[in-house]
C-alpha cells in the first residue's frame, strides 16, 4: 500500500521517463539505467530525499504486532493445555480415591424387637 508522498515520487518518476523516451528515443534500457540509474539507486534516491521516515517506524510497528500476536497465541495455547492436564490428572487421582461408604440405619420401633 502506497502512501501518498511515495505515489507523488512514482508519479514524477514516470513522467520523466515518459519524457526522456519520447525526447531521446533510447535504444536500449541501458540507456535509461545511464540517465536515471539503476532500480536500487533510484530507491535509494527516494529514501535519501525523503525527510519522513515514518515508513520504517510502520514497518517496525506490524513486525512487533505480528510478534506479540505470535506470543500471546501462544501463551494461551500452553496455559489450555496445562490447565487441561492438570484438570486431567485432578479427575484421574480424584477416581482412584473415591471411597464409597455403605451406612447402614437402624431404626426400632415401637414395638419391641421380635
Amino acid at each position: 500500500m502506497l502512501r501518498k508522498q511515495e505515489r507523488r515520487y512514482l508519479e514524477t518518476l514516470e513522467r520523466n521517463l515518459m519524457e526522456f523516451c519520447h525526447q531521446k528515443a533510447p535504444a536500449s534500457v541501458e540507456d535509461i539505467y545511464q540517465n536515471f540509474g539503476l532500480p536500487q539507486d533510484v530507491v535509494h534516491t527516494y529514501y535519501c530525499m525523503s525527510d519522513d521516515l515514518s515508513f520504517f517506524g510502520t514497518v517496525h510497528v506490524g513486525r512487533l504486532i505480528r510478534r506479540s500476536a505470535c506470543f500471546i497465541g501462544s501463551l494461551l495455547l500452553i496455559s489450555v493445555l496445562f490447565l487441561g492436564a492438570m484438570l486431567f490428572w485432578e479427575e484421574k487421582s480424584i477416581a482412584e480415591t473415591k471411597v464409597f461408604y455403605v451406612t447402614t440405619e437402624i431404626t426400632v420401633e415401637s414395638g419391641g424387637v421380635q
